[in-house]
C-alpha cells in the first residue's frame, strides 16, 4: 500500500522498416571487440572462438524504423521560416506504430511535465529514468509552428539548436529499443545522427535517412517530420546520443521518445514489503526503510500527491532496504511506493 506523509511546513512521404546485417566489418569493428571482451571471461568461450570464427561472427541484426512527412509550405521566395503545421503525420504514425508493435510495456516521454524554457535534466519513461545531457530547452507551441518546429503530441517538445546540437540521453537500465519523432530536421542541410554506446563504451552509429534542402533554398523543407526507431535485442545500450552534421545553423524539435521491451525476462523483481518512514534529525529529512525482495538488485522509491496515482515521480534509489534511503523533508501530502528492479527486466511491482 502507498505510505502517506501529511506535512505542515505536406506533400512528400517516406515509411521505411529496415533489418541492418551486421557482420564485422571496418565500421563495426568496435562491435565485435566489445563481444570479445564479453566472452574471454569464459575460457571454454575463447577455444569455441578460435575454432569458429576464422572469417567473422553473426549476431541478431539491428531493425530501423523510418517513416518522414515532408512538408514544402514555407513561403516562397521569402524563406520565412514559417511552414503551416501539418494537420496529420501518416507515415511517421506508421513508422512509430510499426515500432511499438515489436515491443512490449511501451513507455514514452512526452515533455509535457517540464515548465516552458526550463532545460530538464531528468526523464522519466515510466519507471525508468533517464539523464539528459545538454542544453535543450522545452518549449510550448500549442498551434503554428516555432521556425518549423513543433509538438507531435501535446503542447511541448524539446528544441535544440546551435551550441546544443550534440545531447545524449543515459539510462538507468540497459535498453534494446528507442525511437523518437522530430521536426524541422535537414532543413538547413544538417544530417541527424544517432549513436548507441554499451556499458562497454562501444558505439554503434545510424545515420538517420531523412530529406535535406540547401540552406536559405526556396522550396524548402521547414516543418517536416520524422520518426526513427533502432530495435536490437543483442547490444543492450545505457546512452544514446545525437549528433548532427551542422549543428550551429540547423536546429531540430524532438518529441515523444519512447522505450520498450523486446520479449519476455526472467527473472522479474519480486514485490518489496513494509514500507517504513520515519522523520530523523529533528523532522528535517525522510527516511525509508523496507523489506528487500526476491531477484531485485537494486530499489526505487516513487511518490504521489495522491493514493490512487501513478506514482511516477521517482524520489531516489537504494541498493537496499535495510539502509533505505533518506531525503529533505518535503512539504504538503505525498503518498510512497517502493519496487525492486534488475537488469534483465527493470522495475517490478510497486507496493
Amino acid at each position: 500500500m502507498a505510505m502517506h506523509t501529511h506535512l505542515a511546513a505536406s506533400a512528400t512521404h517516406m515509411l521505411s522498416i529496415q533489418v541492418r546485417s551486421d557482420m564485422p566489418t571496418e565500421d563495426n569493428m568496435q562491435d565485435f571487440s566489445a563481444l570479445l571482451r564479453r566472452m574471454l571471461s569464459c575460457a571454454s568461450c575463447t577455444l569455441l572462438l578460435a575454432v569458429s570464427l576464422p572469417i567473422g561472427i553473426a549476431y541478431a541484426a539491428p531493425m530501423t524504423f523510418f517513416g518522414e512527412d515532408v512538408n514544402m509550405t514555407d513561403p516562397c521566395p521569402n524563406d520565412t521560416d514559417t511552414p503551416l503545421r501539418p494537420a496529420t503525420l501518416p507515415m511517421s504514425r506508421a513508422a512509430h506504430d510499426q515500432f511499438v508493435s515489436n515491443l512490449s510495456g511501451v513507455q514514452t516521454e512526452t515533455f509535457e511535465r517540464y515548465p516552458p524554457e526550463s532545460s530538464p535534466t531528468n526523464l522519466l519513461f515510466g519507471s525508468v529514468t533517464a539523464t539528459l545531457s545538454g542544453s535543450l530547452v522545452t518549449k510550448s507551441v500549442p498551434t503554428g509552428t516555432l521556425d518549423g518546429t513543433y509538438p507531435t503530441s501535446g503542447n511541448q517538445f524539446l528544441l535544440q539548436f546551435g551550441a546544443a546540437g550534440t545531447f545524449q540521453v543515459t539510462f538507468s537500465l540497459p535498453q534494446t529499443a528507442f525511437g523518437f519523432f522530430a521536426t524541422d530536421v535537414g532543413d538547413g542541410g544538417a544530417q541527424l545522427i544517432v549513436q548507441f554506446e554499451d556499458t562497454f563504451g562501444t558505439v554503434r552509429s545510424y545515420n538517420v535517412p531523412h530529406s535535406t534542402s540547401v540552406p536559405f533554398a526556396c522550396p524548402n523543407i521547414s516543418g517536416s517530420a520524422l520518426f526513427y526507431g533502432v530495435i536490437d535485442s543483442s547490444f543492450p545500450f545505457v546512452k544514446v546520443i545525437f549528433t548532427n552534421t551542422f549543428s550551429s545553423f540547423d536546429g531540430f524539435g524532438f518529441d515523444d521518445m519512447s522505450i520498450g521491451s523486446t520479449g519476455p525476462c526472467s527473472p522479474l523483481p519480486g514485490p518489496a514489503s513494509d514500507l517504513f518512514l520515519e522523520a530523523p534529525n529533528a523532522g528535517s529529512e525522510l527516511h525509508f526503510t523496507w523489506t528487500n525482495a526476491p531477484d531485485a538488485d537494486d530499489y526505487v522509491v516513487f511518490a504521489d500527491q495522491s493514493p490512487t496515482g501513478t506514482f511516477e515521480q521517482v524520489v531516489g534509489t537504494s541498493s537496499t532496504g535495510g539502509v533505505g534511503l533518506t531525503i529533505p523533508m518535503p512539504s504538503g501530502n505525498w503518498y510512497y511506493l517502493v519496487a525492486g528492479s534488475n537488469a534483465a527486466c527493470g522495475v517490478g511491482p510497486k507496493r
